[in-house]
């Protein structure tokens, strides 16, 4: 993540970011896809595009209230719609582990009985 102290570091756990969006043009950007891979592992790459646009549409109500804020995506949810408690749990892990401070989860989750996973990252971070 690029090192500036002054700069707002938001990530935005979600679906993703239209780095083409021009509502987004001029914004510093930068992410990861967090996949579940056998055996339950948790695999980040670096394909962040948003196939859903909810991710996208987040980033531009955070960028109007901090222009300079550096976007980090972190990609959940795919084109299918479909989010687990797992994977928004490790990109919330995720990001706290590379210092970001300021997190967005604009996702809810169906299965309930794995919202004490999600409490438990949100209050270690």
């Amino acid at each position: 993540m690029e090192a500036n102290q002054n700069r707002v570091v938001v990530a935005i756990v979600d679906s993703g970011l239209n780095v083409d969006d021009e509502r987004l043009r001029g914004a510093a950007m930068e992410g990861w896809h967090v996949t579940s891979q056998a055996m339950g592992h948790i695999a980040l790459d670096g394909d962040f595009t948003d196939e859903v646009g909810h991710g996208t549409e987040t980033a531009v109500g955070i960028r109007r209230f901090a222009p300079d804020a550096l976007l980090v995506a972190v990609k959940v949810l795919g084109a299918d719609h479909h989010v687990r408690a797992d994977l928004i749990a490790a990109g919330i892990e995720t990001a706290t582990k590379r210092g970001v401070r300021i997190i967005n989860v604009s996702l809810g989750c169906p299965d309930a009985t794995k919202a004490l996973l999600i409490r438990e990252v949100c209050a270690a971070a």
